[in-house]
Parts: C-alpha cells; sequence; structure tokens
C-alpha cells in the first residue's frame, strides 16, 4: 500500500498513449507518472492499479514504486494544451503515481519470448487472476528498466467492479 502522499508540484508533460492521458509529473518525493481521478473511468482504474500492483509484488514482479500523489488546483503545467487542462481541473484531489523509470522503454514485440519463463508464468497468473484484458502480444504493458521487466498499467483489471 502506498505510504505518504506526495503534493504534484509541476506536470512536466503528457503521456499521449491510451484514453486516460497520464502526465510525467514533479512532486514533492520525485518524478512520477500520475494517473488522474479524471480520466476514462474515474477513480475505477486507480482502484484496480493499487490492488494489482500489490498483487505483482507479492508474486515477485516488478512494479513501479506505487504512491498517493495530491493534484492541486490550478497545478502549473509545461503543456499548453487546453483538453490537459480540464482534465488536471477534473482530477483535483488525491490520484495515483507511478515512480518515473528514466530511461525505460516499451518491451520490443520481439522480445516477449526471451524473458525468463518464470516472469511469464507469474505475469500470465496475474493477469488470468485480475481479468487483465489490457496484456496482449500486441501490446504487453512491459517496460524493460535496467534490463528488468517492469509490468505498468493495470487499469483495465478487476473488470466486475465496472458493473456495480
Amino acid at each position: 500500500m502506498p505510504s505518504p502522499i506526495f503534493q504534484v508540484l509541476q506536470v512536466r508533460s503528457v503521456l499521449r498513449k491510451g484514453n486516460s492521458l497520464p502526465v510525467i509529473a514533479e512532486t514533492t518525493g520525485g518524478t512520477f507518472v500520475v494517473k488522474m481521478r479524471g480520466a476514462a473511468q474515474g477513480i475505477l482504474p486507480l482502484v484496480s492499479e493499487l490492488i494489482v500492483g500489490s498483487l505483482a509484488l507479492d508474486l515477485g514482479l516488478l512494479v513501479p514504486e506505487i504512491a498517493l500523489v495530491e493534484m492541486p488546483p490550478a497545478v502549473p503545467s509545461d503543456d499548453g494544451n487546453d483538453e490537459l487542462r480540464d482534465l488536471l481541473d477534473a482530477s483535483v484531489g488525491v490520484c495515483l503515481g507511478f515512480r518515473h523509470l528514466a530511461g525505460a522503454r516499451d518491451l520490443p514485440l520481439d522480445r516477449v519470448d526471451r524473458l525468463p519463463r518464470e516472469f511469464r508464468r507469474s505475469c500470465l497468473f496475474l493477469d488470468l487472476l485480475v481479468e487483465n484484458v489490457d496484456r496482449t502480444l500486441a501490446n504487453p504493458n512491459i517496460l524493460l528498466w535496467k534490463d528488468q521487466p517492469w509490468l505498468i498499467d493495470h487499469g483495465s483489471s478487476l473488470s466486475f467492479h465496472y458493473d456495480l
């Protein structure tokens, strides 16, 4: 479970992947990728990220450090996009952050089969357990950082809670 709540000081950039538009932000605890409460499905993906990230760690899988981050009103942003400003304004309050792994890159699709067998087994078990529909061969949602695979993006997991 995340410990302290870090304050967002500045939004540096937006990751224009998927529909939730996470941002890279400087916080009182360092640089984090922040998934915002005002995006897409609201807080449900953030709950999924917390639960599934914790389960992944329990299985010995690597996940970027998870922290609660507080988005202040009118947070400064280096990105002047009006759509992003609306999302930041809708996300005032506690959001979810993942330690930014500087220099990490997406796992190349041709390297999936080269991952350690135990890692692939644990990852498959986790994805089946939490109904993760987002990890596919076309989009493995695995970063390589310091020659290690790191799991990311579990917001679509636990699909049952979207039916509530």
